[in-house]
């Protein structure tokens, strides 16, 4: 029963209650003008049925709008309703409203079925440019088996796409549920953006999450953990390391091109290499090439890729023509830190080219230091194999001579002076050279 107070009506004029279809369309419409078709409350719970229900009931939610905002005009033009009541309702209604949409961007973020709109907030601060960057990667629902079984492949090392691998059972659910809890914990630290410079954002996404998800072995809480000591790291550095002048003068690191996966080949010629040089001069060449390879693949991004979903690198190692003064336990130890410790999987495979009996017993030095997991992916290829291997990896339109492709050598690095000869294509265009 509705009641009514005389001293709010205006002077002269009849109470008279709202006709039943009034408020029928009153107490309808309240909830179902909460949000318009395709962001109906449902669709946090259910995204597919979010999607159908919207459709259904667009149309109607549209007239029922008209409908409720026709009954309260016409109620306060004749003096139907107490202008106290009408005020209450339309303040219940805003409330009820914000609510219910914060209810559902929540819902709906738990699923990773975020808005553009939304994603590209989350992706970096707002008003900042991104013209030159991807957006952030955040897997819809209707993709996350297929990302989880990827990042279950990546995790178990099975390098080769064709091998049709199947992850344990409850693989998929358990990444699912770990990356679900991750990004609830990143967003309340409110993770938006690790890195930023060079015209480039690194975003607090599905893809860099789930890198620190495989380094962990998938506990959400070490994720956590090596996702602040990342920011931590990178906070520290000022962003970026940008390369000082002339640390490519020695042309030991390089990446020329891609392989077919997408994957960026960093090339480290080992007879290049100056032991004497201070370790921590070699340390920032390293993260300048490797930084350099993380702003490429963050500028072509196009979503999640299905060739390369993490964004890792190749890295061929050539140990030909390198001598003992090339290679010592320093530099071993330094590279062994950054790829696990700073750069958590991003590289992928690891290709030792030429190995000979010295390889080999610096490795045998070195494995105690490796994780189990590096360790697969390492390959420690005689020439012949090596060369073999290249070829099915890398189009040969791309491949120097050198290592069995058509392309030209590479550049000694004595007769070279542009940065796409000491450092490769890829470097020279992340820092503004043409190749």
């Amino acid at each position: 029963k509705l009641q009514f107070s005389k001293r709010c009506l205006p002077r002269g004029a009849r109470l008279r209650p709202p006709t039943i279809p009034s408020a029928l369309v009153a107490i309808a419409g309240a909830p179902l003008t909460l949000q318009h078709s395709a962001r109906t409350p449902f669709a946090g719970l259910a995204p597919i049925g979010a999607k159908m229900i919207g459709k259904l009931w667009g149309l109607p939610m549209m007239l029922v709008r008209i409908g409720v905002l026709f009954q309260w005009l016409v109620g306060f033009a004749m003096g139907w309703t107490s202008w106290r009541w009408g005020a209450c309702t339309v303040a219940a209604l805003f409330v009820l409203r914000a609510g219910v949409k914060f209810l559902t961007r929540t819902a709906r973020s738990e699923h990773g079925d975020l808005e553009p709109s939304h994603a590209s907030k989350q992706a970096g601060a707002p008003g900042r440019p991104r013209d030159r960057c991807g957006n952030a990667v955040h897997v819809q629902d209707r993709d996350l088996d297929w990302f989880a079984s990827e990042v279950s492949r990546i995790h178990a090392v099975e390098l080769c796409k064709a091998s049709k691998y199947v992850p344990p059972i409850g693989a998929v659910a358990s990444i699912r549920s770990a990356l679900a809890l991750l990004r609830g914990q990143a967003a309340e630290m409110g993770a938006v953006s690790a890195c930023s410079g060079m015209a480039c954002e690194e975003p607090v996404d599905d893809v860099l999450l789930a890198r620190f998800l495989v380094a962990t072995n998938f506990e959400a809480a070490r994720s956590l953990e090596l996702l602040k000591k990342y920011m931590a790291f990178r906070r520290d550095l000022g962003g970026w390391v940008a390369p000082k002048q002339d640390c490519f003068r020695t042309g030991a690191f390089i990446v020329p091109f891609e392989d077919r996966l997408g994957r960026p080949v960093f090339f480290i010629r080992l007879k290049y290499i100056d032991t004497s040089v201070p370790i921590e001069e070699i340390r920032r060449t390293f993260r300048t090439i490797v930084d350099s390879i993380i702003v490429h693949l963050l500028r072509r991004r196009q979503g999640a890729s299905r060739s390369n979903p993490l964004e890792q690198y190749l890295c061929v190692v050539d140990v030909e023509g390198a001598v003992a003064q090339n290679i010592s336990l320093a530099l071993i130890k330094m590279l062994v830190q950054e790829t696990t410790g700073y750069y958590p999987d991003r590289v992928q495979e690891i290709l030792v080219l030429g190995a000979n009996s010295k390889v080999h017993m610096f490795w045998r030095m070195a494995k105690p230091m490796v994780h189990p997991r590096t360790r697969k992916k390492l390959g420690i290829l005689a020439h012949e194999e090596g060369i073999s291997t290249l070829q099915r990896l890398i189009d040969r339109r791309v491949l120097p001579t050198t290592y069995g492709g058509d392309a030209p050598a590479f550049e000694s690095p004595a007769r070279s002076t542009r940065l796409a000869d000491l450092a490769g294509a890829i470097v020279a265009e992340v820092h503004g050279e043409g190749a």
